[in-house]
């Protein structure tokens, strides 16, 4: 499977993207507010769990599917990012239809390509429409005398614990660290960064599909210790099914299980990502 070649011009396009948006984000936030969240994640409230009002330390920049054809929302300043970002795009949509398929033939699903058919937006470009996206997400260094006081929101948490509302995420973290999962058992473990590797995390869609048998996993990333005084970067390809695509289990759920969201069945994935989104905006 041939994904980005850390050696290619086309990665270090992408590598100078991601450059010029984490020093003008800091500069953004340096100038214009004491610290920095995205629309939607400032005080944060999921589904009312106690813990997690404190804002995520973090900015973030989005390309949507729609918007990555229009060259006036990448940064002029950089040239070759666009061609950078939908080769990055490009070289996991197969990795995506193959984990697709996968995932029907695991849950012995009939009509094999079920989820072929949900996601026809990603993988046969934009026949119907959904809210794929691609999200850089740069998190400050956290130092009394730098950007963010950690005294100031009694936290280490540069994240709070989540779940991906979608699909699937495919998520790339660069060499600080700090991100974590929630196991079933409730423990939550270090994923330590691999080099050239990726994470795959499963998304409340799946969760749905799959009656609670492949839930969206918490992940939530720390500042640690001894790397506060640095910023983080991580990378991620947002799956979405198309906006028709209803909620709905299609197989037994499994016992006793507690749904990561509320949502009711035979909702369209639209109506609940607007209405997971607003919410947060609201908090």
């Amino acid at each position: 499977m041939k994904l980005f070649n850390p050696s290619s011009k086309t990665y270090k396009e992408f590598l100078h993207g991601l450059a010029f948006i984490e020093f003008n984000v800091a500069a953004f936030i340096l100038i214009n507010i004491p610290f920095g969240c995205s629309v939607g994640e400032l005080n944060r409230k999921r589904n009312g769990a106690p813990g997690l009002a404190l804002p995520d330390l973090k900015e973030c920049y989005d390309v949507f599917a729609d918007e990555a054809k229009e060259e006036s929302i990448f940064p002029a300043e950089v040239s070759g990012f666009k061609h950078a970002v939908d080769e990055f795009r490009s070289s996991l949509i197969h990795l995506v239809e193959k984990i697709l398929r996968a995932f029907a033939n695991y849950l012995n699903l009939q009509d094999q390509d079920y989820f072929i058919k949900e996601h026809s937006s990603i993988l046969r470009d934009g026949i119907k429409k959904s809210y794929n996206f691609i999200r850089t997400n740069y998190y400050f260094p956290i130092n009394p005398t730098g950007i963010v006081n950690p005294d100031k929101f009694g936290s280490n948490l540069r994240l709070g614990a989540h779940s991906d509302i979608g699909t699937m995420t495919f998520l790339f973290q660069d060499e600080c660290g700090g991100l974590e999962v929630k196991l079933s058992n409730g423990e939550w473990v270090d994923i330590k960064p691999i080099k050239n590797s990726f994470i795959l995390n499963g998304g409340f869609m799946l969760e749905v599909w799959s009656g609670g048998n492949l839930p969206a996993g918490p992940h939530r990333v720390r500042a640690l210790s001894e790397n506060f005084t640095r910023h983080r970067q991580s990378v991620g390809l947002f799956v979405q099914p198309d906006v028709t695509t209803e909620m709905q289990s299609l197989v037994s759920n499994k016992p006793n299980w507690e749904p990561a969201f509320s949502y009711n069945e035979g909702t369209t994935h639209y109506e609940f990502f607007k209405k997971v989104i607003l919410y947060m905006s609201a908090k």
